[in-house]
């Protein structure tokens, strides 16, 4: 099976996941709808190396993502966020990459960007062709009081499971509710060497994630 085929078959098991677990959903838990033209994944990179005051902070947005939540205001602990992004798709300082991520900085030249793309989802970054999906999954939720979740579970990149956090901020607003979170990654711990030009101007190891979820009101 192709790598294609892979992508296309694991997203759809994605899609029909809410259709059998809110079979099973305890009472009180929600399932909610997340409206993903209305929300966004972004990551950020930093400079690092010994010119890396020459280099630039990038953003990375993810265009093809689907995400499941379950929330259960009165017991938060029962909760659980399940997000699936497709590799392919990331698109690296497009002016909404950038907006989404907040730089004010000038960022690469148009010439430089494609370039730039092409290396982030190829083998010595991402390697999309081996790996399509980007996959969270939440094992334990907390509640930590002031409409707050921290949130652990296990992030996988290019077939990597590493544990991580966020902290998750809920927000009801009008019918509609707000799930805006952040963590920090190291890209060496999964795998990935960080882009550098000539060794000396290179892309920083950290990497910040940023999340908002809007979800749509139940019926």
């Amino acid at each position: 099976m192709g790598w294609q085929h892979r992508a296309l078959a694991a997203l759809l098991g994605t899609m029909l996941l809410p259709a059998f677990s809110s079979l099973a959903a305890p009472l009180g838990q929600e399932q909610l709808t997340v409206d993903t033209a209305r929300s966004y994944i972004v990551a950020t990179t930093g400079r690092a190396g010994l010119l890396g005051f020459l280099g630039h902070e990038h953003g990375v947005l993810a265009t093809g993502w689907k995400a499941t939540v379950r929330y259960d205001p009165e017991a938060p602990e029962r909760s659980s966020i399940e997000i699936v992004v497709s590799a392919l798709e990331l698109v690296i300082d497009t002016e909404t990459a950038r907006r989404r991520a907040r730089l004010k900085q000038e960022g690469p030249n148009e010439t430089e960007i494609p370039e730039i793309q092409t290396r982030m989802l190829g083998p010595e970054v991402l390697d999309t062709e081996q790996h399509p999906l980007l996959e969270f999954r939440s094992e334990r939720v907390e509640a930590r009081g002031d409409n707050r979740l921290r949130v652990h579970g296990q992030l996988t990149l290019l077939g990597i499971s590493r544990p991580v956090k966020v902290d998750v901020w809920v927000r009801k607003i009008q019918q509609f509710r707000l799930f805006s979170g952040q963590l920090e990654i190291k890209q060496r711990d999964f795998g990935i060497d960080p882009i550098s030009m000539g060794g000396v101007v290179k892309v920083a190891d950290k990497v910040k994630i940023r999340i908002e979820m809007w979800t749509l009101p139940q019926e």
